[in-house]
């Protein structure tokens, strides 16, 4: 059963999936010839490429994702969340899967920053339950997690072109305007994105930390919890395939924790950082 499931899930459509996962490949190195040419991206075109072409699934993810969860509400009404067959579930999770075979394949044709050993777990551990759920296995709760949390991942793509992929540093200070001894500060892929959009960086990196917690922390958990129990009702049929759903979940919800943690101490380092910075505004004006 788990050779059936893993060459030929029951869901897969092989033309949807391989049109997306080849489409996406082949429109990143287009979009580098493209940033190869502007001022902006010249630099790394191919990161930029990256991050660009990652708005495709992403968008279209959440867009599905929400419109499902808040479109039929018979969807939420039926009887067995762990086997039951849920419309345009399959063409939402396919995307989801060729989106983190894109996303492998890119970390290892491009390297650093984007080859490090937490996103190619968190790649291959996304995919994989991806894939292991087209055989039928709680496809309702794509919905949320191949679809509805994706949202937080488009202000994310503005903060990785400006800034550093270093979820301790997602909500530091924009960066100084660059000098001539200094055209590219340490850590930033292409900080004139920043200099030249400060508010939409602002509005980024809060929208990305209030979302991340709200989604991928405070909504993620329940979710998580209900998913465990609705899975453990198929392990009696498929107990390999179950514990390796299981696993690569638990994988998953690890890293949102480690993630949401330090989105968490970001906020407060900023709330504390503002908070010393208006005593001694205030300290000062005192003295004058």
């Amino acid at each position: 059963m788990l050779l059936s499931a893993l060459l030929y899930p029951e869901h897969l459509n092989p033309t949807f999936f391989f049109c997306w996962t080849l489409g996406l490949l082949a429109l990143m190195p287009l979009v580098a010839v493209v940033c190869k040419r502007s001022r902006t991206f010249a630099s790394q075109p191919m990161v930029a490429a990256y991050d660009l072409t990652t708005l495709i699934p992403v968008v279209t993810l959440s867009w599905l994702g929400f419109r499902m969860l808040l479109g039929d509400p018979s969807v939420h009404e039926i009887p067995s969340r762990s086997s039951a067959f849920v419309e345009h579930t399959p063409e939402l999770i396919m995307i989801q899967a060729a989106y983190q075979v894109f996303g492998t394949v890119a970390a290892v044709l491009i390297g650093p920053p984007l080859r490090t050993t937490t996103m190619i777990a968190h790649h291959v551990a996304t995919g994989l339950t991806a894939w292991l759920s087209l055989q039928g296995h709680c496809m309702y709760y794509a919905i949320y997690f191949a679809g509805v949390v994706e949202l937080t991942n488009i202000p994310l793509t503005f903060m990785d072109l400006c800034g550093c992929r270093h979820p301790a540093r997602l909500l530091r200070a924009p960066c100084e305007r660059s000098t001539p001894q200094l055209r590219n500060p340490p850590g930033r892929y292409f900080p004139v994105l920043e200099q030249r959009y400060p508010g939409v960086s602002t509005a980024a990196r809060l929208s990305f930390a209030l979302g991340f917690i709200a989604l991928r922390v405070l909504g993620w958990l329940p979710a998580f919890v209900l998913y465990l129990r609705d899975l453990r009702d198929l392990a009696p049929d498929e107990p390999l395939v179950v514990g390796i759903m299981a696993t690569t979940t638990v994988i998953i919800t690890g890293l949102q924790m480690f993630w949401g943690y330090k989105v968490v101490r970001g906020l407060v380092d900023v709330i504390l950082g503002g908070m010393r910075s208006g005593v001694r505004d205030s300290a000062g004006s005192k003295r004058e």
